[in-house]
């Protein structure tokens, strides 16, 4: 009785896995790849979002405090005989503060329509950034002046003031902080919007060698206006 041979090990020797064939790469194109790109650019930009959304909220709520303790601030100012220029540049550019919260609102909730027109951070941020001093000590020196004050003035009135300052140091903090954030999701909004134009025109292409209607790829739109569609194909 003849036994028969065993089978002849796969290549690479006992123990190896069977090769995997390399799949055909699609003549088309790979549209996959490249919706990848897109939506990558699309997360990257939704993370900076949500720390912008963090130091934005911190923002808004020294700025309350801030506008909260104004009134108290100017009183004890006027009862003190103490002139600043805060409390005059912030009366001037109040109708600012209406603009950034609009513009903040776009960005975070992922309203690309803000790239239209392009320059519109810039100039809000400098007429914001007007109101505060930009003497780093102003803080401490209005803070002794506030506590040196002999006038007949009320605990009440005194801390106010006071608290507006401390808000103001927050505030002042904060700004750079947001407009750092912004800067950072405006770059990548932009790269984000160069590539959906790039994906359209591949996916035109991609759409034809495969004999499908282009019109399934997601045109940009004439503004930006949030995240990219799906293709969509009969």
């Amino acid at each position: 009785m003849r036994c028969p041979p065993p089978p002849e090990f796969p290549s690479g020797g006992p123990g190896a896995e069977p090769s995997e064939v390399p799949p055909t790469p699609d003549p088309c194109g790979d549209l996959a790849r490249d919706q990848a790109n897109v939506d990558v650019l699309w997360e990257q930009r939704q993370a900076y979002a949500q720390a912008l959304e963090q130091d934005w909220q911190r923002l808004q709520q020294a700025h309350q405090a801030m506008l909260g303790n104004f009134e108290g601030y100017k009183a004890l100012l006027d009862a003190c005989a103490i002139w600043d220029i805060v409390g005059e540049t912030m009366e001037g550019g109040a109708g600012n503060a209406g603009e950034l919260v609009e513009f903040i609102t776009k960005l975070v909730g992922g309203d690309l329509s803000y790239l239209v027109p392009s320059d519109t951070w810039g100039p809000l941020a400098e007429r914001l950034v007007d109101a505060f001093p930009s003497e780093a000590n102003w803080a401490g020196n209005m803070r002794s002046r506030i506590e040196g004050c002999g006038a007949p003035v009320g605990h009440s009135l005194r801390r106010a003031a006071l608290d507006f300052v401390s808000s103001w140091e927050q505030v002042r903090q904060l700004m750079p902080q947001v407009q750092q954030q912004i800067n950072r999701i405006r770059d990548k909004d932009l790269r984000y919007w160069e590539q959906w134009n790039r994906f359209y025109r591949s996916c035109r292409q991609w759409a034809q060698c495969k004999g499908l209607s282009p019109e399934g790829c997601p045109p940009p739109p004439a503004q930006p206006a949030g995240p990219m569609p799906r293709p969509s194909f009969p």
